[in-house]
């Protein structure tokens, strides 16, 4: 399989991919970018060097929820090392010496489980391809930005983590300082800080974490705003990703991305607020015993999740409780 290189197409797609209204930065800047670094993944290919990943370790900046990574969205790596039989790209890393680990990984989370994965699945010779790099913190959160910009599995509210956490850690809370370092327009530098204020409890009720955008996220953002929406779009979401999580225990089909995003959307309209109890959480908040889903002056409904660990006298106990704060409030 030949070498992808990184055009401006590429980048174009990904930048269309995070719904941006406009370009990020000029085109003939970004081109200029994306090109050099074709040239310094040359050059420093040559450089790599192949190690047992059990030396290395995720640095704690790095950018990717690593627990939701599977055989499924690494499946396009996994054959592309398989075809190869090694690993071409290189990952980039800094040196370190933390007992086992000798090498801190910047950029190239997914490369890394990919490789841990082929060595648990018969490829036990599997080595994991680096290049040692000597930068700082924030020169590390630019080179994992650049490396992943025109990478379409990095999803939009990965980035806006990113981003938020590194304004504060690198740049003193200066959105036009941060964007004169990353050479990107400020106006989307805040829009991806606005989307990383979003809670991860939100983001993870969607099955595909690509699939959240950051035009919805900024749709959904002034729900945050007021104790009242915010409660109702939080509900909303604990009460999806257990239905979720239900769908996939069946292996059922996941509720698909536009369908949650309209729910979330819609848990937040007045007429929904006014019934106060439908969303209403029962036990665990990440791993509710019961959930009020419907309530109206004509009934309610509860629905009840496979896996809380809840007994039937427990169950019991919270249905009695749920009714009657049900009465006594309709």
């Amino acid at each position: 399989m030949a070498k992808k290189k990184h055009s401006f197409a590429d980048a174009g797609a990904a930048a269309k991919n995070d719904e941006a209204s406009t370009a990020p930065i000029g085109p003939n800047l970004f081109e200029q970018r994306m090109k050099q670094n074709d040239r310094v993944r040359q050059t420093e290919n040559i450089k790599g060097i192949r190690v047992d990943p059990a030396e290395c370790k995720l640095w704690e900046h790095h950018n990717r929820f690593y627990d939701r990574l599977n055989e499924k969205n690494c499946r396009s790596l996994i054959e592309s090392f398989l075809a190869q039989g090694k690993q071409e790209e290189p990952a980039y890393v800094r040196r370190i010496d933390e007992g086992p680990y000798k090498y801190e990984i910047i950029a190239g989370a997914r490369r890394f489980w990919t490789v841990n994965y082929l060595r648990s699945h018969n490829y036990p010779d599997f080595q994991f391809f680096i290049v040692v790099k000597d930068i700082n913190d924030e020169e590390a959160f630019r080179l994992a930005d650049l490396e992943n910009y025109a990478r379409n599995d990095l999803s939009a509210y990965e980035r806006a983590l990113d981003y938020k956490r590194a304004l504060d850690s690198h740049y003193d809370g200066e959105v036009k300082v941060m964007a004169d370092r990353m050479h990107r327009d400020p106006q989307l530098i805040y829009r991806y800080i606005r989307f990383g204020k979003i809670p991860k409890q939100i983001a993870e009720c969607f099955d595909d974490i690509n699939d959240f955008t950051l035009k919805q996220g900024l749709a959904l953002t002034p729900a945050l705003d007021r104790a009242e929406t915010a409660n109702a779009l939080l509900s909303e979401a604990t009460l999806i990703k257990v239905e979720q999580a239900s769908l996939t225990t069946r292996n059922e089909q996941p509720i698909k991305s536009t369908e949650v995003f309209k729910r979330l959307k819609e848990a937040c309209q007045p007429n929904r607020i006014k019934k106060r109890q439908a969303g209403r959480i029962y036990g665990d908040s990440q791993n509710p015993a019961m959930i009020m889903k419907n309530a109206s002056k004509s009934g309610v409904t509860l629905y009840v999740p496979n896996g809380s660990g809840a007994n039937r006298a427990d169950l019991l106990k919270l249905v009695d409780s749920a009714l009657e704060e049900y009465w006594s409030e309709t």
